[in-house]
């Protein structure tokens, strides 16, 4: 699924935890979550522009890029382990329902 900037901006807006909805805005798009808060941070929106708006641009400095590029990584390193862990505890789940 492949979203426009502006309907991410606009579920990222109404959504209650903007934190969590960052990572499900990303696994849609199947994007990184940089990516995505690229989209929302950077407000391009065209109606903007031909009203006479300047659009509030955000360009990420060197080291910001390599900072968000970091976070990518470690979001999905984390990811991996949150899937470990909770075939671990299923598993263990399992030994002690077979045991009793």
């Amino acid at each position: 699924m492949q979203m426009t900037g502006e309907e991410i901006r606009r579920l990222y807006k109404s959504a209650k935890n903007k934190k969590k909805q960052i990572t499900i805005l990303a696994d849609l798009n199947r994007c990184s979550t940089g990516r995505i808060l690229e989209i929302v941070h950077v407000q391009k929106d065209a109606a903007g522009k031909e009203a006479g708006h300047k659009s509030a641009e955000w360009e990420p400095e060197p080291q910001q890029k390599a900072l968000m590029a970091r976070l990518d990584e470690l979001d999905i390193q984390i990811k991996a382990l949150e899937n470990e862990y909770r075939r671990t505890a299923r598993e263990l789940m399992e030994m002690k329902t077979q045991s009793q």
